[in-house]
């Protein structure tokens, strides 16, 4: 029985022993982690590209500012006919006009609406555009410093500045792509 105990022991100890062996190689085998940041947010917002599509987006929505502006203008005039008419149109014509205009008014709010949404998704295919541009430069950056990881600028707690790249992405990316074409169309 003793025999037996001390054969279960040192079976016991090898198992654990070999349990063990696959944890410290795969310690080994881990790389040290070599981080850099990069503020993507700037990218886009102070990248020439970035800029340049603003400035697309801006004049697209100052154009729909304007198309806004006749809309209004257009409902107001055909609002104040429809109420100089009132007196003078049966009952009946004057509810279908009502009703073509309440219809033009509701067109006009769609149509504004679609240009603002057209504008937002400008925008974000844009940020994409240039975060998508940004890659092989980052990339380029990690092998050069060798690095195994890079992380958003908006989710490091507290890093030394040597490990922020921005500017270096930032300038790289200015020089491969100084403009973007926005897809936008015309007002």
């Amino acid at each position: 029985m003793l025999r037996q105990s001390r054969i279960l022991k040192t079976v016991a100890l090898a198992m654990g022993l070999s349990l063990l062996a696959p944890i410290s190689a795969m310690a080994q085998a881990t790389p040290n982690a070599a981080i850099l940041v990069v503020d993507f947010q700037r990218l886009v917002d102070d990248s020439l590209a970035g800029k340049d599509a603003k400035a697309q987006i801006a004049d697209y929505m100052a154009k729909v500012k304007a198309r806004e502006q006749q809309l209004k203008d257009k409902l107001v005039t055909d609002a104040e006919n429809l109420q100089k008419q009132r007196s003078i149109l049966k009952e009946e014509d004057f509810n279908r006009r009502a009703v073509e205009f309440d219809q033009s008014r509701q067109r006009a709010a769609t149509e504004l609406e679609n240009k603002q949404v057209t504008a937002q998704r400008a925008a974000r295919q844009a940020e994409s555009e240039i975060l998508r541009l940004a890659r092989p430069i980052v990339r380029n950056l990690m092998q050069k410093r060798k690095a195994n990881m890079v992380i958003p600028k908006n989710v490091a707690f507290d890093m030394k500045e040597s490990l922020d790249v921005t500017t270096k992405v930032l300038e790289e990316l200015n020089r491969e792509v100084p403009k973007l074409k926005v897809a936008l169309p015309e007002t």
